[in-house]
């Protein structure tokens, strides 16, 4: 279980991190070569490995129909959350940004770069993670 440094840290990381290649992503996206665009989702998807599970899931009227996990809902896998030292506190819900920031991007690259396959499949990745 980590402790309240350690969830601190957690929180200073998606700060540093997460928020400056979202932002990075969606002032340049058209910009970037295909190869920085893919090493920046490829960073977001990783550190959105790392710190998804210290988020609370998304609880909004806009999407309250979507199914929280690909397994049924009590099944034994479904994801377990952890009981941390205290609550991680961030300045948004983490999952919430991933969603909108990333759904713009995807719609950005079906619009105006449809071959850049990688990078699609990447921020799919990233959509994927904030589900479960």
């Amino acid at each position: 279980v980590p402790n309240e440094d350690e969830v601190d840290f957690a929180c200073e990381f998606v700060e540093t991190f997460i928020y400056p290649e979202l932002e990075l992503l969606n002032e340049k996206c058209s910009k970037m070569s295909k190869e920085e665009r893919l090493r920046s989702l490829t960073l977001v998807h990783y550190m959105s490995i790392g710190c998804l599970r210290m988020v609370p899931r998304i609880d909004s009227k806009e999407i309250e129909n979507l199914v929280p996990s690909v397994a049924p809902y009590g099944s034994k896998f479904q994801a377990q959350y952890s009981i941390y030292a205290k609550q991680p506190k961030f300045k948004e819900n983490l999952r919430m940004r991933l969603l909108t920031d990333i759904g713009k991007l995807l719609d950005i690259l079906v619009e105006n770069h449809s071959d850049d396959a990688s990078s699609m499949k990447t921020a799919l990745k990233v959509c994927f993670r904030f589900l479960l």
